[in-house]
């Protein structure tokens, strides 16, 4: 598994990273309170992370919701939960 924090808003590297990752070894998180992808401060919360699956969506031509959908049935299953 790989995981993208909100750094992937601003990162090309990182955006290019996502367009080589298969989705189903991708997870998502906000590395709160650190990396808020709408500024400089540090504001990160953890509903952001809409932001990331937007540009992940964007680069893998899928919809945010499908991303939002894989990222989390990965993590449930990464972790074992329900």
């Amino acid at each position: 598994m790989i995981s993208f924090a909100t750094l992937v808003c601003k990162s090309f590297k990182h955006q290019r990273l996502a367009s080589l990752v298969s989705l189903d070894k991708m997870l998502l998180e906000t590395d709160s309170p650190w990396l808020d992808p709408d500024s400089q401060e540090l504001t990160n919360r953890p509903w952001k992370i809409e932001k990331s699956a937007e540009v992940i969506a964007t680069i893998k031509n899928i919809t945010k919701e499908e991303i939002l959908l894989k990222t989390t049935e990965n993590a449930k299953r990464f972790f074992g939960i329900g």
